[in-house]
């Protein structure tokens, strides 16, 4: 009876909250009008802070500034007011995703839920209608996830969902609960999966510990890069003593390639003595670059060559299309205003980037295949090859990348991890 209660007030309340939502839009409409007349005001002063105010507002009033402007210093204004919203939108992208929610539901309905609230897509193979108790306030969403599974003895198999989602699947009666083990930063979530030790029976000078730290992330953010130095390792038993790296100047890292939505990094230290049985805190950095929101630029005159379109920190120069036998090739740069390590040896990423045909039918055509024409340390130049269309007024180019890439460091910790 309580539920069917909670759900006749949620229907009598339903209206009302899209009467506010509606409200709140017209509101915020009606704000980003006075500020955009006030940009052109005959006082300095004026303008300066009507620039401020709509900075202030945020990346959600980006839809409502105008693309085009009579007024050259409007436009200029404009035009440092979208790409600080754009850099902000797309570092908020990058942000750990928070998580309400509360009661007594399904695994199906919690489900749900967490990818409605953080855009984190999860698929779960069985189990779907058992019953979860819940209690999460702003959580952060490997937090919630973890707390979930526990109910329902569940794991995440990274390389079951690919680059954009996670997949459950059923855990094993003898692991270990999820949530007591791991460590959360960010989008990023920290576990010891595994500790081996070794020595070497005829040199007894060769010796050494390896713990396999799993390193995952929320689904819809794919870092490009990950890292963890060995000098900046802190690790102390379970007395409080230093344990030791094995090369200070060790670097342990890994550029993510391939479908997955975690990584494995070796930590390799030396081996204590056999009288110390586990880490009781081992603290680290996580060094990581990552992609800011994508961004789509379009291309609509095929037949113009070096064109420019500039969003937030990134420029996408159609250098040109030419039309070789049956195909249509078109030469592109993306060019980041700081790129990091984006473009050395870790670019895999790029290659990921959408690129493709948009007819006028609406329908869109994938490209051939694409070679790489030329890299510099903050860019790249691609060659993608199309099936020839036939009249390419009609035709537009889509190239689709991240607005920004976004250095991050992270501090971790984890405790209390047995020893062999």
């Amino acid at each position: 009876m309580l539920i069917h209660l909670v759900l006749a007030s949620a229907v009598l309340w339903a209206p009302l909250q899209v009467e506010s939502a509606d409200e709140q839009k017209t509101t915020l409409n009606q704000q980003v009008q006075r500020l955009l007349r006030q940009l052109d005001s005959n006082t300095l002063a004026q303008r300066q802070a009507a620039e401020k105010a709509l900075i202030d507002l945020g990346p959600q009033v980006l839809d409502r500034l105008p693309q085009q402007v009579d007024s050259a210093e409007v436009r200029q204004r404009l035009q440092r007011v979208v790409k600080t919203l754009q850099l902000q939108a797309s570092r908020n992208a990058t942000v750990a995703s928070r998580v309400d929610l509360q009661g007594k539901m399904s695994l199906a309905m919690a489900l749900q839920s967490l990818q409605e609230q953080t855009g984190n897509q999860i698929e779960a193979r069985g189990q779907l209608d058992t019953p979860v108790q819940l209690d999460l306030q702003q959580a952060v969403f490997w937090q919630a996830l973890d707390g979930l599974l526990d109910q329902v003895e569940m794991n995440v198999d990274p390389f079951l969902g690919g680059r954009t989602s996670l997949v459950l699947t059923s855990r094993p009666p003898e692991e270990e609960a999820r949530q007591g083990a791991a460590s959360y930063r960010g989008i990023f979530r920290f576990e010891p999966l595994r500790v081996e030790a070794s020595r070497h029976l005829r040199n007894p000078k060769i010796r050494g510990l390896k713990v396999a730290l799993q390193v995952a992330w929320e689904p819809r953010v794919t870092p490009i890069f990950l890292s963890v130095p060995a000098a900046e390792l802190k690790i102390l038993d379970g007395q409080g003593k230093s344990l030791a790296v094995d090369n200070p100047r060790a670097v342990s890292s890994a550029a993510i390639e391939g479908d997955r939505t975690a990584v494995e990094l070796t930590l390799p230290l030396q081996l204590p003595s056999r009288q110390t049985r586990k880490i009781g805190s081992l603290q680290g950095r996580l060094h990581t670059l990552l992609p800011g929101k994508p961004q789509r630029f379009e291309f609509a005159r095929l037949q113009t060559k070096n064109q420019v379109l500039r969003k937030a920190g990134v420029s996408v120069i159609l250098l040109q299309a030419e039309q070789q036998n049956e195909e249509l090739v078109i030469q592109v740069k993306v060019a980041y205003e700081q790129a990091g390590q984006a473009f050395e040896s870790h670019r895999g990423w790029v290659f990921l980037n959408p690129a493709y045909l948009e007819l006028e039918s609406g329908k869109s055509l994938k490209f051939r295949a694409y070679e790489t024409l030329d890299q510099g340390p903050r860019s790249i130049t691609l060659a993608y090859r199309f099936e020839r269309p036939k009249d390419l007024q009609k035709v537009r180019f889509v190239y689709e990348t991240p607005a920004t890439i976004v250095r991050q460091q992270l501090n971790f910790e984890l405790r209390d991890i047995l020893l062999p």
